[in-house]
């Protein structure tokens, strides 16, 4: 759980919703590649690949996937 009270998989899940099309399915299929699962109900994949992982592959995951949507957010925009 982070400080604000939302779980990682929320935050990630936000800021991947924070991007414009097509860079948020970019940004979908990137992570199914990732986690090698289809992510048709993304938010539900994700928290289903994440609740799989053991603590310290979690919250390296986490971290990473964080880094990497920042950079994508940074470079590509955020909806308006």
């Amino acid at each position: 759980m982070q400080p604000n009270g939302r779980s990682p998989v929320e935050a990630l899940v936000e800021r991947v919703n924070s991007l414009r099309e097509p860079y948020r399915q970019n940004a979908i299929l990137w992570l199914a590649h990732c986690t090698r699962q289809p992510m048709t109900d993304f938010q539900r994949e994700l928290h289903l690949f994440i609740d799989g992982l053991t603590p310290t592959v979690r919250e390296r995951f986490v971290i990473q996937t964080r880094m990497v949507l920042e950079d994508a957010c940074r470079y590509f925009g955020n909806h308006a």
